[in-house]
């Protein structure tokens, strides 16, 4: 007795689940809703009062701008959450998340002022969608002011017209330098007094019209060290240098001790 055929099963014995079908393109009829108050919604969440979570910052595009008369302070609202991963390597534990509504563009390299007076920085890239503005913002732990030796200038009758001193040529700003991950060693170079400390600094500063006129050899202290500036990338800087960060290296001066 013969088993009775699938019902699917067609003449030729191939199964019709099994067969391929072409493919054939063809318009899509969907249409995707966006929430009409994606935006406000969010804006709504960030004006409420949130002890720890959410605050209010002022964003400041040039430090020293700050300082120009009819300077007008830009706020903006925002959560800040420290990151969930923690460490002492690079001061990660310095960096948290910062999630800010779209009333006010802000760009890597900002200053924020927050309300209860703590100033970061944002160092990483931006990200903006429809309703909120994403980055990571550094806690700023130095007050730097920027030294550097200049020569005396003469004129053309041996005049000393400005005597050869250590001027001021960054004013203080806000901004992050943390230890380079290693071990600090000492060494004698020749020619040179004293012990050279190998301990390396990196840093980051916001870019401006002033801070872009630092130069590798100039100093700065931080506690009671003295730190010579030995390189400076502006791989963080904006194409057009209207934004960012400038990264820098240092190390510190032998014997360049200061007073507490």
């Amino acid at each position: 007795m013969c088993a009775r055929p699938s019902l699917r099963q067609r003449p030729d014995g191939v199964d019709d689940a099994f067969r391929p079908v072409a493919y054939s393109p063809a318009g899509s009829s969907i249409r995707y809703l966006i929430p009409p108050t994606l935006a406000s919604d969010y804006e709504r969440f960030l004006m409420t009062e949130i002890p720890g979570v959410n605050y209010t910052f002022e964003v400041v595009r040039d430090w020293y701008d700050r300082e120009r008369p009819g300077y007008e302070p830009e706020f903006i609202r925002a959560t800040y959450i420290p990151l969930a991963r923690k460490s002492k390597i690079s001061n990660s534990d310095m960096g948290s998340n910062f999630f800010a509504d779209t009333n006010v563009d802000v760009k890597k390299g900002d200053l924020l002022i927050r309300e209860d007076g703590e100033i970061y920085v944002l160092d990483w890239k931006v990200q903006r969608r429809p309703n909120v503005q994403t980055s990571q913002a550094k806690d700023c732990n130095v007050q730097m002011e920027i030294y550097r030796d200049v020569d005396e200038v003469v004129d053309d009758l041996g005049y000393v017209v400005s005597p050869a001193r250590r001027a001021l040529v960054i004013p203080p700003i806000p901004c992050v330098w943390i230890s380079h991950t290693g071990r600090p060693e000492f060494s004698v170079a020749y020619n040179a007094p004293g012990l050279h400390a190998d301990e390396l600094l990196d840093g980051w500063v916001q870019w401006n019209n002033t801070t872009r006129h630092i130069r590798i050899g100039d100093e700065f202290i931080w506690g009671t060290s003295t730190y010579r500036i030995i390189n400076m990338l502006l791989s963080e800087v904006d194409m057009l240098g209207e934004y960012g960060l400038i990264n820098l290296n240092a190390r510190r001066v032998a014997g360049g001790t200061a007073d507490a």
